[in-house]
């Protein structure tokens, strides 16, 4: 009676555990033939332990683990192979279903829910979207199987008709002044397709003729950027067509603008004239610099008519114009020319020879906090009233202002000196440089500084005591304790044509550029020369240069290095009638090329323009001023090229 009721109090707690189950397919169990059968005993009734269990035998492989359930009939599945997860049209569109696991009894697809077709083996369907609304849509397929739904990942299929338009052009159609600098962008209404974008599609011309250029979509298809592969030949113009051969995503043709894509580019941009005093003041001696944003920094010499006499002026230009800096003066009078330099923060530095009463100094400034401070004591290395001539400033690779000049009476004999500022004084470096040779006297100094640190030296020096005067240039560099000569003389240069200019290469190496007179010319028919040390002796870069033809006088030589190395060399010639003009180049590593299609000055025909300087901007382009006459009285120019 016990043993019947534990049956069945478990025969109820099985029909409890058994509600809610899903409906399982009972697969009938097969005894094991090799295993004798375990009966159930009562719980009260402890098992025989003294029968063990027969280790040796294990279960029979062909006997269903109740463990592992049943994988039962296939899985049914149900994909869109086409189109792509997200499709642009603008006409129809091949649909194309797959399944697996069982046959439907329908297949459907679906648009934004509704259905669209029904579909038969193969399972495709040509969807012509033509009379559908444009925008995106929602597209899915959709099976019925056993009484059961499935439905397919869904995709997305956007119906544009409407063609791209361009939306902006840079630079304008019609564009004057335009730097070669400044991106070539045209944006969209829409993303353009990327594999539209080729060489037919987009096309740029030079004049009349094509141009290798680049052409990249952005990211986002919405704008195209397009710049010259190769160099342009300036001034000149620059047109970009846009063919219909671009399309959007959806294949529709760009729709064209109306008007050409045209615009002229300068060989080069002209700054206002300078001049710091109202009237006819003449300015003369500029040097000029650029910070760090590229924008130059004029320094120059002026008249004042009222005052009586000569001071030094500064100007930045801002962008728009030219700010003055006032001027760092506090002498009588200055005499040019003045020499300017920026430092790490992009503070003018300047130095220039003055008089105070009746003494003749150099004198240094530099721009702090708005405001000019005299670096020291102002500079006379000889007792007496002795001219400063040919003043020279470098900053180091700390920032002190090193100084070179020379000094000495009119005709007489002439040193040059070179100091440096220790942030309280100025301490000599060397001693004085002389004349190599007694029949000779310095007449003017360069100077440049090797790795930001050691003085490096070009002394003019000439014996006029022969008629025509014999002149010569020797360069000098410090070492640790000593002057020493870089080679010999240069051999016999020019008298009449200024200061040498003195750079270092891209090497390291001197480069000097000099005046020197032709053989049998008259007086003051002099060319440019260029010699560069090649560690063993001093030879010339290119041959004679000058812009004309003829005896004609070239002087005021200016050389400049670019970022990349490359020698730029800058000078004054009369070119007739007493008029004199600017002329540049560029050395190509074989020649002299010239910059600008010639004379650079801004008044054209007769003029008087002499001095030149020249800069770099941060790209490495060319910056040019120089002291020119302009009608009524002489001004500084500054012009930048347009590379």
């Amino acid at each position: 009676m016990h043993n019947l009721r534990t049956v069945a109090v478990l025969c109820c707690l099985f029909s409890w555990a058994c509600i809610d189950l899903p409906e399982i397919e009972q697969v009938p169990e097969t005894p094991d033939a090799g295993e004798p059968e375990v009966p159930v005993v009562d719980s009260g009734t402890p098992p025989d332990s003294g029968t063990p269990p027969d280790s040796g035998t294990s279960p029979d492989s062909g006997t269903p683990d109740a463990s592992v359930p049943d994988a039962g009939p296939p899985v049914f599945t149900l994909d869109l192979l086409t189109p792509q997860p997200v499709t642009y049209t603008n006409g129809s569109v091949l649909l194309e279903v797959a399944m697996e696991g069982g046959t439907p009894e329908v297949v459907e697809l679906l648009v934004d829910g509704s259905r669209l077709a029904v579909l038969t083996p193969p399972l495709t369907y040509s969807w012509d979207t033509t009379s559908t609304a444009e925008g995106a849509h929602v597209l899915r397929a959709r099976a019925t199987l056993a009484g059961r739904l499935y439905t397919s990942a869904e995709r997305t299929v956007v119906v544009d008709r409407t063609p791209p338009q361009v939306l902006s052009r840079r630079p304008a159609p019609g564009a004057e002044g335009v730097s070669v600098r400044e991106p070539i962008q045209a944006t969209f209404t829409e993303p353009l397709d990327a594999v539209t974008l080729t060489e037919a599609s987009v096309l740029l011309r030079a004049g009349t003729g094509p141009l290798a250029r680049t052409a990249e979509l952005s990211n986002d298809g919405m704008s195209l950027i397009v710049a010259p592969a190769a160099s342009l030949k300036l001034p000149g113009t620059l047109t970009l067509v846009l063919t219909d051969q671009l399309t959007d995503l959806a294949g529709n043709a760009l729709l064209l603008p109306s008007d050409g894509w045209a615009w002229s580019l300068p060989e080069f941009f002209r700054f206002p004239a300078l001049s710091a005093l109202e009237g006819s003041t003449p300015a003369g001696g500029p040097s000029l610099q650029l910070d760090g944003d590229g924008r130059p920094v004029v320094a120059w010499i002026e008249l004042d008519t009222d005052e009586n006499g000569q001071f030094v002026f500064v100007s930045r230009w801002n962008g728009s114009s030219w700010e003055s800096l006032g001027a760092p003066t506090v002498e009588d009078s200055a005499h040019g020319p003045v020499v300017l330099r920026l430092d790490a923060q992009g503070n003018p530095v300047v130095a220039w020879g003055g008089r105070q009463g009746s003494t003749t100094s150099l004198y240094v400034s530099r721009w702090v906090d708005g405001e000019w401070q005299q670096l020291g004591t102002p500079l006379s290395a000889q007792a007496g009233d002795t001219p400063v001539w040919s003043v020279a400033l470098q900053l180091d690779k700390d920032g002190s202002p090193v100084v070179s000049w020379d000094e000495g009476t009119l005709g007489g004999p002439r040193w040059v000196y070179v100091q440096r500022w220790s942030g309280r004084e100025w301490l000599p470096i060397g001693t004085a440089l002389t004349a190599s040779r007694p029949s000779m006297r310095t007449v003017s100094a360069s100077m440049v500084l090797e790795a930001g640190l050691h003085p490096v030296v070009a002394v003019h020096e000439e014996n006029d005591d022969v008629f025509p005067p014999r002149c010569t240039i020797r360069v000098w560099t410090w070492a640790r304790d000593d002057w020493r000569s870089v080679g010999g003389d240069l051999g016999d240069t020019g008298c009449f044509g200024g200061t040498p200019s003195l750079q270092l290469d891209g090497n390291g190496r001197p480069v000097v550029a000099f005046m020197k007179q032709q053989p049998g010319s008259p007086t003051l028919a002099e060319k440019i020369y260029v010699s560069r040390w090649n560690n063993n002796a001093w030879e010339p870069v290119g041959g004679a240069l000058s812009a004309r033809s003829g005896y004609q006088a070239a002087r005021w030589p200016q050389l400049g290095v670019d970022r990349n190395g490359t020698l730029h060399l800058v000078w004054s010639e009369f070119t007739g009638e007493m008029s004199e003009d600017i002329f540049a180049r560029q050395w190509t590593g074989s020649d002299w090329d010239w910059l600008g299609s010639g004379a650079l000055g801004a008044v054209s025909g007769k003029t008087e323009a002499t001095r030149p300087v020249l800069g770099f901007d941060s790209h490495g382009t060319p910056v040019l001023a120089w002291s020119e006459e302009g009608g009524t009285a002489r001004s500084i120019q500054v012009l930048r090229f347009n590379r």
